[in-house]
């Protein structure tokens, strides 16, 4: 495919040959996959760097994610979940969920919130 370094193949007998070549091929392409979702998403390639120089994100945790609405939050939940469904993270077993405290202020209103963090996919709790 177009980008990808062609692989070097060894002279092997029947299968192996083609085995050999797909594990290249297949490595390549997720490397290709990879690559696109830090050209794609820069804070993407920034937090998953991060999550593995700082150990922020260990196999089994369960993370709980304060969002207010404002964009900090509401950035960090959105890529925490494309952390998770690109699977970017060397496993697959910890999960995360957002909550927001309502402090019951005078025109306060989450429930733009609430629909934009489920339209998402996001896993939202709201605590009163």
């Amino acid at each position: 495919a177009a980008g990808f370094a062609q692989p070097h193949v060894h002279r092997l007998q029947g299968s192996a040959h083609r085995v050999s070549f797909q594990r290249v091929q297949h490595r390549a392409c997720l490397s290709a996959a990879r690559a696109e979702a830090d050209d794609e998403w820069p804070l993407l390639r920034d937090v998953r760097r991060a999550v593995h120089d700082y150990a922020l994100i260990q196999p089994g945790d369960r993370i709980a994610v304060a969002v207010s609405g404002g964009k900090d939050s509401s950035t960090l939940a959105f890529l925490l979940k494309r952390l998770k469904e690109r699977r970017l993270l060397p496993f697959d077993d910890w999960s995360f969920t957002t909550v927001h405290l309502d402090q019951v202020q005078p025109g306060h209103d989450a429930q733009s919130l609430e629909a934009w963090l489920e339209g998402e996919g996001i896993d939202f709790h709201l605590l009163r």
